[in-house]
């Protein structure tokens, strides 16, 4: 574990055991044309909401449970885009794809470098990419924030003046 994280480390601790409850959504400006957002809810289920300039906004329902720490199932089931037809079609039951497809994948927390410093993210462990599962980027959790806390100041002690002409005299000899 990167040690930034290590003042969150019962946080991560709690993510990896019970779920990553809450909101999580791209690291700040990973993406300006695009944004995904995934809510994770506490009884199992959850919506992946993607929008981009060029396709409009899709949403897609899933099921997710935690198999053992760090290991996440989720069952994905149909999407739906907001970019639908006029409605002058109607929609063909008969050749209509319900199928889910359910994914294990083993989840860690990373720090991605932004644009506004160290950000910590949520990716798919075996990905040596930032993204997670089939989405195109990592997600850091916006609610509750998930934030590494700032670093204090490095404070170096006062040296005394005899120190300090000790190192001058030390210097001209």
């Amino acid at each position: 574990m990167d040690d930034r994280l290590a003042a969150l480390s019962l946080k991560i601790d709690e993510i990896m055991s019970t779920g990553p409850i809450g909101r999580w959504t791209n690291p700040p400006t990973t993406f300006p044309m695009m944004q995904e957002m995934v809510v994770f809810n506490a009884d199992g289920s959850g919506l992946i909401t993607s929008w981009s300039g060029m396709s409009g906004t899709t949403k897609q329902a899933f099921e997710w449970s935690i198999e053992c720490p760090g290991r996440m199932v989720l069952r994905y089931g149909k999407w739906e885009n907001d970019l639908a037809s006029d409605g002058d079609e109607e929609p063909d039951d008969e050749n209509e794809d319900t199928s889910e497809i359910s994914v294990t994948m083993d989840i860690e927390i990373k720090i991605k470098e932004t644009e506004f410093g160290p950000w910590p993210v949520m990716t798919t462990r075996s990905s040596d990419e930032f993204q997670f599962g089939f989405l195109l980027c990592a997600l850091a959790r916006a609610d509750p924030p998930l934030v590494l806390p700032s670093r204090p100041p490095v404070v170096r002690p006062k040296r005394t003046l005899l120190s300090r002409i000790r190192d001058v005299v030390a210097r001209r000899l």
